[in-house]
């Protein structure tokens, strides 16, 4: 009987092994599939110019970093969340939740076209998505709108060392 139990205890432990290694094994996939897809919008958007892709690709990222921050589940405290610590990031405060994890590669590829284009970009196409965004917020707040604030705020922070103290 006792022998029983240690190849049952054997067979869970190695299974447990597996799920984690596919796990993982997931992980740097869709890692590398996010981090793949972010370098093949900043080709595009290089190849594309700055209006055709202010049109098509930065109104899709902006609508994608609203969702996020979309649902109770991704505004939950993280602690796994390791945003840059560069000279050019800085932050109001050390809580970070679910949907930064979410969002680090959407505000990494938002943030290298803004500096790829330019201030006159984020004057252009994000600041004015941020205005609509509070202006609807004013009228009537709903959870999409809130991740909405809540990813505009987080834009805000990644894009303001791209701006210039000429503007």
């Amino acid at each position: 009987l006792e022998r029983d139990e240690s190849v049952k205890t054997k067979s869970d432990d190695s299974s447990r092994d597996r799920s984690r290694a596919r796990s993982k094994s997931r992980t740097s996939r869709s890692t590398r599939i996010s981090e793949m897809s972010g370098e093949s919008l900043l080709w595009l958007a290089h190849r594309l110019g700055p209006v055709v892709t202010a049109k098509y690709v930065t109104k899709n990222l902006l609508k994608m970093l609203t969702l996020c921050y979309v649902s109770q589940e991704n505004l939950l405290p993280s602690t796994t969340v390791n945003l840059p610590t560069n000279i050019g990031f800085f932050t109001v405060a050390d809580g970070q939740v679910i949907g930064d994890e979410n969002a680090l590669k959407v505000l990494d590829c938002l943030t290298s076209i803004s500096a790829l284009f330019g201030a006159d970009f984020i004057l252009c196409q994000y600041l004015p998505h941020i205005t609509e965004l509070v202006a609807l917020c004013k009228k009537k707040i709903t959870t999409t709108l809130e991740g909405g604030l809540i990813s505009c705020i987080q834009l805000i922070k990644f894009v303001i060392p791209c701006l210039s103290d000429a503007i």
